[in-house]
Formats: C-alpha cells, structure tokens, sequence
C-alpha cells in the first residue's frame, strides 16, 4: 500500500511518538531526542522511526538503548491512541 494513506498514518504515529517520548517517558537516559520521520510498511504492521539526537558515544548508545527498551510502552499507547485496526511494530 502507497499513497496518502500510508502518509497520514506514518505521519500519526510520527506525532504519537514524539508526544510519547518528550511527555510520558520519564527514563532520564533518553535525554533529548527529536523524532525526525517514521517508514511504515506497506500493510502497515511495521513502522521504522527515525531520531536525531544531541548525545555522542556512550550518552547515545545508552539513549538508544532506553529508547529501544520503552518500544513496547510506546507501541502500547499507540494503539490506545490511534485506534488502527492493527498497531505496528516499532
């Protein structure tokens, strides 16, 4: 699937994403990190979220770390948020 279906989701969870991590995730680790875009797949059960983020070396790799282990809170509050019919992996 293409189009502007899959812009208006990608651009949801894009949205969804950045509130969740400057509002709800409280892991002093994540420090400041701006959600830059996000791929959705083509049947839209996959979303792949770019971040640009101001920490270097092991600041970064501990940032990506507390980011990744708070997938599955975000991908939880996603599906509450957004009511898709089904809620992508992040």
């Amino acid at each position: 699937m293409s189009g502007p279906r899959r812009e208006k989701v990608s651009d949801l969870v894009r949205d969804e994403v950045a509130r969740l991590i400057h509002s709800e995730l409280h892991d002093v680790r994540i420090g400041f990190i701006t959600v830059t875009g996000v791929s959705m797949g083509g049947d839209l059960k996959h979303a792949r979220v770019f971040v640009s983020m101001l920490q270097e070396g092991t600041a970064r790799d501990e940032a990506m770390d507390a980011r990744g282990a708070a997938r599955g809170v975000i991908r939880r509050r996603i599906g509450q948020t957004l009511r898709l019919r089904y809620t992508p992996e992040i």
